[in-house]
């Protein structure tokens, strides 16, 4: 089919997104090889207790600042790096249950794009269209590659103390996979106003409504362009 849309000098991008199903066998072997987003239950309600309590915050802050204390710390630290073990995170998408790669990972980033790169020569590909990547189909209790991901701040400056770090992260790959046809297209952005990508807004209704339907199309597009998107790529088609 593709070769026949080739012939007729059409160009062609495969859909994708950062998900693997549960049911697929690269599930339990990019858990094993350290690729997917994990879930740390324990450490992650522990951090959120104390990020919650200003009392909380002074007792751990003086208690790992005190230096009586750094032996049971350090012990704590041993303990922890012998009998560590997580669980991958699980996502609920539009198919079901399923893991997200870890793009802080630079391995995770790697086996993603050499995946795409060996689609595009197999059945000669032009680009892809780049689904979700927002922070809110992050696992819950997610543990990443890089721990600054799972801080929460009120800095406005500050691009490696959030989650939106792996939006941005995607994006970046999503920019890279591309760099001839400029073809490529992503529905997520995070401080990624300079990447030369179209921007895809989320599907329209199909009625006249300002709410999500066929007059809040130019808002839409305004909006965006107004935080610095300026190659902005409605969906292809519509909910009826």
């Amino acid at each position: 089919m593709i070769s026949k849309l080739k012939q007729l000098n059409f160009r062609v991008t495969l859909w994708i997104h950062p998900f693997i199903s549960c049911k697929s066998s690269l599930f339990i072997d990019y858990w094993r090889r350290g690729l997917l987003i994990n879930m740390n239950i324990l450490s992650s309600l522990l951090d959120l207790t104390i990020e919650r309590s200003a009392f909380l915050q002074i007792v751990f802050d003086d208690f790992i600042s005190n230096p009586k204390c750094q032996h049971f710390i350090n012990l704590i630290k041993r303990i922890h790096e012998r009998f560590f073990f997580t669980l991958p995170g699980i996502s609920l998408w539009w198919n079901g249950l399923g893991g997200s790669l870890d793009f802080t990972k630079e391995s995770a980033q790697e086996e993603y794009t050499k995946s795409l790169q060996n689609l595009q020569k197999l059945y000669d590909i032009d680009s892809f269209k780049f689904d979700a990547g927002e922070v809110n189909w992050l696992p819950a209790f997610g543990a990443f590659a890089n721990p600054s991901c799972q801080q929460m701040t009120t800095d406005k400056t500050a691009l490696v103390t959030t989650p939106a770090l792996h939006s941005y992260l995607y994006s970046q790959l999503a920019h890279r996979i591309d760099a001839t046809n400029r073809l490529v297209e992503v529905r997520v952005g995070y401080r990624t106003q300079t990447l030369p990508i179209f921007v895809r807004i989320i599907d329209k209704d199909s009625n006249w409504s300002y709410v999500n339907g066929l007059r809040s199309l130019l808002p839409s597009v305004f909006n965006l362009s107004l935080l610095g998107y300026p190659f902005i790529l409605p969906d292809m088609v519509s909910f009826v």
